[in-house]
């Protein structure tokens, strides 16, 4: 299985069909994909045994582990028992050093949920999955794995570029209620650069300048999340 946002490299061998046939691609029985096959070649090209080399990133040892809570569900989603604010830094790295990172979900209600957990800026790889090997299909780089309910995930994470990047659940309904948290990636060669984060107010004007109404008019998605919760967006 694969949740929200992962990435899969698939090739399919359409060679015993003809044109004009389609082939309907389902999950269970919801169909997801149709293919309609039109005049084609043939490609008699072999896929090698080995893609790819994953790169190994020494962890540095002065880094401690990265520690991330998934909780919640609905508007109570959070990531370590915080809203995303877009005017707060939740976490500091430095560039070009590999970091061990654990992703829980603590979310017990309803009997938990898999929150797909992605990352902006960098492919990381997964090591483990409560102390147990990864899926076969996680050996490789990524940017989003699934947590299951009450699971810890260890991905070994490493930035080659500086700036702001997100982390966040990528259900957009959680998202969009505040699954998310930012990271500012240092470059050790300048240490002291500025960023300059956008203020909630100064997007909402822009959005309702944009659409032509009173921003007491304008609704965006999560606003609802953070209202009940009784929380700043």
């Amino acid at each position: 299985m694969i949740t929200c946002a992962e990435r899969q490299e698939i090739v399919v061998d359409f060679g015993q069909y003809q044109p004009g046939d389609e082939v309907t691609l389902y999950s269970d029985d919801v169909p997801i994909v149709t293919f309609r096959i039109r005049d084609f070649a043939p490609d008699t090209t072999t896929i090698p045994e080995h893609l790819f080399d994953v790169p190994e990133y020494k962890v540095d040892p002065e880094l401690p582990v990265k520690n991330v809570v998934l909780s919640g569900m609905d508007e109570e989603v959070m990531i370590d028992g915080k809203k995303f604010d877009m005017q707060r830094i939740d976490y500091e790295m430095p560039m070009g050093q590999a970091q061990i990172w654990d992703i829980t979900s603590t979310n017990t209600m309803v009997g938990g949920m898999i929150h797909p957990y992605h990352m902006h800026g960098t492919a990381f790889q997964v090591i483990s999955r409560n102390g147990h090997a990864p899926y076969p299909n996680e050996t490789g780089l990524k940017d989003t794995v699934s947590i299951n309910p009450h699971e810890h995930v260890r991905i070994k994470v490493l930035f080659n570029v500086p700036g702001v990047f997100m982390y966040h659940c990528h259900i957009i309904e959680h998202e969009d209620g505040g699954m998310m948290a930012q990271i500012k990636v240092v470059d050790p060669k300048h240490p002291d650069v500025q960023y300059h984060l956008m203020d909630h107010h100064t997007l909402m004007k822009a959005f309702a300048e944009e659409r032509g109404v009173s921003m007491d008019d304008l609704w965006l998605g999560g606003m609802e999340s953070y209202k009940k919760m009784g929380m700043h967006m």
